[in-house]
């Protein structure tokens, strides 16, 4: 059913005779070479379906049709590259696509690519001077992007190319504090190992540590413990990794926060604004 409703999508920007005439309107399969071309052909330069006739036709001028900006993958560069969709990535950019373009939920095909895990599409991006620091987009940077989705490969190779491993921005703030929030303990440690700064603050949760503490990931916590650090840094909307695994309801974590000399009374920097606030992972006493 889905394959049949994306042909239909394009008559918001033809005729209905057009619609008519090309067999789009009837939902013919786009399995059909000859409809599709003959939709996408008839499709006006001012349509944000207009990018796709490049790859469906070939009429593409001069590059200009395959620069069009707009939508939420902000560019048909960016969409092909988030869908693992070499191919028409290859395409495009032999088109003169701009791969560095910036808009879209994602910010660039380059953040876009590494959080979908493709590896091919990522490199293919590097060849073509993709910028490998590029901020922007909701992850921002394609660094964090590839440490929240887990995918160590890309990040090795986004590495490997210069990418800054302390760049700030984005949901979590740092690749490293994305890491740690979503669980994925190689990164973390492929992160340590480049000088990813354990203490950054920042983003959702304040700091890695206190993503990891909120999350509930015991190991990822003892390994930034053991990279030293800091089990008492303030920030994020908890204040404190203690306060973080304590509302989590994490007793071993508590335990070993704990251990570790935590301190169970914490004034509350975040951006809640809340003051001193006590949890019940300590010895209990009087502000």
């Amino acid at each position: 059913m889905r394959r049949r409703m994306l042909l239909h999508w394009p008559c918001a920007s033809v005729s209905r005779a057009t619609c008519s005439h090309t067999g789009i309107g009837r939902g013919v399969s786009p399995r059909d070479k000859d409809t599709f071309a003959n939709v996408h052909a008839a499709l006006p330069e001012n349509s944000v379906w207009y990018p796709s006739r490049c790859a469906a036709t070939s009429t593409c001028d001069n590059g200009r049709s395959v620069k069009t900006q707009g939508g939420r993958y902000g560019s048909a560069l960016q969409a092909a590259s988030l869908e693992g969709h070499e191919k028409v990535a290859q395409l495009l950019i032999d088109k003169n696509a701009d791969v560095n373009a910036q808009g879209g939920y994602y910010g660039n095909a380059l953040q876009a690519a590494s959080l979908g895990g493709h590896e091919k599409i990522v490199q293919l991006l590097i060849d073509n001077n993709a910028d490998v620091n590029a901020q922007g987009g909701e992850y921002g940077s394609a660094l964090q992007a590839a440490s929240k989705g887990g995918h160590e490969k890309i990040v090795q190779l986004l590495i490997d190319n210069n990418a800054d491993v302390n760049a700030q921005g984005g949901e979590y703030g740092s690749a490293l504090q994305a890491a740690s929030a979503e669980g994925h303990k190689k990164i973390v440690q492929l992160l340590i190992e480049n000088n990813a700064d354990v203490d950054a603050k920042g983003g959702r949760y304040g700091s890695a540590l206190q993503a990891a503490s909120e999350e509930g990931h015991e190991k990822m916590v003892q390994l930034l413990i053991e990279n030293n650090a800091d089990v008492n840094a303030q920030g994020g909307r908890y204040g404190s990794a203690l306060q973080a695994a304590s509302a989590g309801g994490h007793e071993k974590m508590v335990q070993l926060l704990t251990d570790k000399n935590a301190d169970d009374y914490i004034r509350n920097t975040g951006d809640s604004g809340v003051g001193p606030r006590r949890r019940s992972a300590g010895q209990a006493g009087t502000p």
